[in-house]
């Protein structure tokens, strides 16, 4: 192990963008016109996010994705480095666009959302991109699962050393069932859970995912969120 690798309570590696918001009023139907009422530049994702959460309730957090070298990410990484992120081992690609997310608002239906993500110009981080050491200096690791080789192995690496692991993923990716092997605590949308399953109900579905692998299950349905209990 590399000692000038400090430790973190938090490694996370995954995606990130810069999103484009816009609160619409009128949210208009598909071809019509509406109206931005207001609107905001600021660096997204689930896992720098969650990261950038911990830092602020005062534990060490390290990111990691990939970003281009431009606009969009700087955007990315200002707002990590102002949430107290360590960004220090981000993968800066002057072959890609960093991703951006075009997010509309509709201020008049409690804050329901339309997001449009292009990463139409990105390539995901390989596994000989993510440097293992960071995986080996982290109390808990938290991934995505979009960079599936990379994702695969972190967890292994993770596991292998008793490293508390989590997936939070809105979406079924490559080499899932892989990965929810290694899962400690896997967190999926509703939509995944209609889209991975059919006819199940949301406790059956968490059985289902925890008889895969997950030790613990949350599912995030909107404003509610259902969670799974222990292994069976």
């Amino acid at each position: 192990m590399d000692n000038t690798i400090s430790k973190v309570a938090l490694f996370g590696f995954g995606h990130c963008c810069a999103d484009y918001l816009a609160v619409l009023d009128p949210y208009p139907n598909k071809g019509m016109k509406g109206e931005v009422k207001e609107s905001l530049v600021i660096g997204g994702g689930p896992v720098p996010t969650a990261c950038a959460t911990v830092a602020k309730f005062g534990m060490r957090a390290r990111f990691v994705g990939k970003i281009g070298d431009d606009f969009d990410g700087e955007i990315v990484l200002r707002g990590l480095r102002e949430a107290g992120v360590d960004t220090q081992f981000m993968i800066i690609d002057r072959t890609v666009i960093t991703p951006r997310a075009y997010i509309w608002i509709d201020s008049k239906d409690k804050g329901t959302r339309t997001v449009a993500l292009d990463i139409s110009r990105f390539t995901q981080p390989s596994e000989d991109e993510l440097d293992e050491r960071l995986v080996l200096n982290c109390s808990a690791l938290l991934v995505d699962g979009r960079a599936a080789d990379a994702c695969l192995k972190a967890l292994r690496i993770a596991k292998g050393k008793g490293i508390f692991t989590f997936l939070d993923t809105g979406s079924v990716r490559p080499h899932f069932k892989e990965i929810l092997k290694l899962t400690d605590f896997a967190i999926v949308s509703h939509e995944l859970v209609k889209n991975f399953f059919s006819n199940y109900s949301l406790k059956d579905a968490a059985g289902v995912l925890m008889d895969e692998g997950a030790r613990y299950v949350i599912i995030t349905t909107g404003a509610s969120v259902s969670a799974g209990g222990e292994p069976r």
